[in-house]
């Protein structure tokens, strides 16, 4: 019934309905059912029982059901937009903290020993065991960044990584571009591509779910707990494994961005209205300019070519159904297009905007 309410408020937009189902409401719901069920248990002021939990879930009625499930989707709408900062914190972020600081330093300065060790193993193995380990080195390699611009954390140092390579290859940056690319990738892998930004989006949603849980349990476990006092270590260990699949995620989401970059950047280049490069050397040069223009406002020195046009300024007949879903699919690119969380606003601030 929750879902169902779900989609009735977000019946506008059926893309961002679907990604608040799986983002949002189904781990608010865990976090939601597993506090009632603690409660229900009889913690914190008696020792937890299981059969106190059976007996309330059999006195439920449907006006109680309801009431749970509105309550879920009440939390889930008031955190969904606190997603953008759950990323943000999961990713290293904490340089605006007076603790996050120091703790970042020592966190980057790990991972640069580490990114370090990588490239010994990767490119100048001494022994046959290192010989063994180097394919599985220059795959971890692939998910740092460059040392310059490591984050404390490994989810944050895999986006980063893709976020910096993605468009660079061609002279784009891919946080400026992504959202002005991403309306023209064809429907068979724009939805690949927002599957696994679900995929991300869900893996860490669920780790912050697990990690709150955890502390909410030993809170109310502290006391009158007896053996349940393993539970939060039990979450604890739940949460570490959602981390590591929001890390796997964030590798597949940057493939998926390379992969949007490699097919559809001449779609975008058209859609801005301006002549395709004739080779290699033509693109680059005309995608620096671009890439100023998207970040800083330059001006792009470059006419432009109309060839979707009848003469007249009007879109060609056969074209326009294909526009119409593309407008739509622009409707939603706010939310389904690199956000600058993952598409970090640092970006803006480096060049000045």
């Amino acid at each position: 019934m929750a879902d169902r309410v779900g989609n009735a408020v977000l019946q506008p937009c059926p893309q961002l309905s679907s990604r608040f189902s799986v983002v949002s409401l189904l781990p608010d719901a865990t976090l939601v059912l597993f506090v009632l069920a603690l409660t229900a248990s009889g913690a914190p002021g008696q020792p937890p029982s299981p059969q106190r939990v059976l007996t309330a879930i059999d006195g439920l009625n449907a006006q109680r059901v309801v009431a749970m499930l509105a309550l879920v989707l009440i939390a889930s709408l008031i955190l969904h937009p606190f997603q953008f900062s759950l990323v943000r914190l999961l990713e290293g972020y904490w340089d605006d903290s007076r603790v996050g600081r120091p703790l970042s330093a020592l966190l980057k300065a790990l991972h640069r020993r580490r990114r370090q060790r990588l490239e010994r193993l990767a490119y100048d193995p001494q022994t046959p065991q290192e010989q063994d380990r180097q394919q599985w080195a220059e795959d971890r390699l692939d998910q740092y960044p460059d040392e310059d611009r490591l984050l404390p954390t490994r989810l944050g140092n895999t986006l980063r990584s893709a976020e910096d390579e993605a468009g660079m290859r061609y002279e784009l940056p891919t946080v400026a571009a992504m959202p002005r690319l991403y309306p023209y990738l064809s429907g068979r892998f724009a939805a690949v591509y927002v599957d696994r930004r679900n995929q991300l989006d869900a893996a860490v949603r669920f780790c912050g779910v697990l990690g709150l849980a955890a502390v909410i349990s030993a809170g109310m476990l502290l006391t009158n707990g007896g053996p349940w006092r393993v539970l939060p270590v039990a979450i604890i260990l739940l949460a570490r494994i959602s981390y590591q699949a929001a890390v796997r995620a964030a590798a597949n989401y940057g493939y998926a961005l390379h992969v949007a970059f490699d097919l559809h950047r001449f779609d975008m280049i058209k859609a801005l209205h301006y002549p395709l490069p004739a080779n290699r050397a033509e693109e680059l040069r005309f995608n620096q300019q671009l890439g100023d223009f998207f970040t800083a406002g330059a001006p792009i020195d470059a006419g432009y070519a109309h060839d979707d046009e009848d003469g007249h300024g009007r879109l060609k007949e056969s074209d326009r159904g294909v526009d119409d879903s593309r407008t739509r699919r622009m409707a939603a690119s706010s939310q389904l297009a690199p956000s600058p969380a993952y598409s970090e606003r640092r970006i803006e601030v480096d060049v000045g905007v």
